[in-house]
């Protein structure tokens, strides 16, 4: 069955209906569809309307696989002596080192997904472990919920902002030269000077309504990939 086969009928069926493929079947569907949504041909261009269905059948595969894959993190959990307070953040690290092992698992090195990803996620649960640890020690009490509240916050920030990153690098919105430039500069990085619409449209010759409709529908495409990103559901 062809990877785009694969694709269709988990993001169709869903895991009820996909138990009946190997986990190396699903790992080249999700490269492929990967490959094909970020692809730039030198013949005939690829509509926008293709990149996003390609992305929301790697989507799929890539929800299944994770959902396939849950117990590699409760299994983990078992072989720690985990304080109750903890055990619900650390199950969260564990579930994020095990979407990143999907996204950078290479099917083709002959070394199987479960080992692979088990690892992650020992090696992520231990640090959560060693950092509530150490913060326990130096505040010398168990945090309460309102202390623990901004923590879950910042790792929320902490997940979409690296969600928006691989989808900018990779340009999985798609978007074009000048409005990757217009976004730079009016959302720089820490050490630069935010512009205003008018400071861009002087030094590209554009009015200041323009600059703003083609920041709006950078801001669109952007927004339409994280929509469908199962990471931030």
């Amino acid at each position: 069955m062809r990877a785009r086969e694969v694709a269709a009928h988990v993001a169709r069926y869903g895991a009820a209906m996909s138990k009946s493929f190997d986990e190396h079947t699903l790992f080249v569907a999700l490269h492929t569809c990967a490959y094909r949504a970020m692809r730039k041909p030198r013949t005939t261009r690829v509509t926008r309307t293709e990149r996003m269905t390609w992305l929301r059948l790697r989507e799929a595969v890539r929800a299944h696989l994770v959902q396939r894959n849950l117990g590699l993190v409760y299994h983990a959990l078992r072989h720690f002596r985990i304080n109750p307070a903890d055990r619900d953040d650390l199950a969260s690290e564990g579930m994020l080192a095990l979407v990143r092992s999907v996204d950078r698992f290479d099917p083709f090195r002959g070394v199987r997904f479960s080992t692979y990803a088990y690892n992650a996620i020992t090696r992520a649960i231990a640090r959560g472990r060693r950092r509530s640890d150490q913060q326990r020690r130096f505040y010398g009490m168990p945090f309460e919920a309102e202390t623990e509240q901004p923590e879950r916050e910042d790792t929320g920030k902490a997940l979409f902002v690296d969600r928006l990153r691989v989808v900018l690098d990779r340009n999985l919105g798609e978007l074009t030269e000048r409005e990757v430039d217009i976004l730079r500069r009016r959302f720089p990085g820490y050490d630069q000077r935010r512009l205003t619409l008018e400071e861009i449209g002087a030094d590209c010759g554009l009015s200041k309504e323009r600059v703003r409709q083609i920041q709006n529908r950078a801001l669109r495409k952007l927004r339409d990939v994280l929509e469908v990103d199962p990471m931030l559901q």
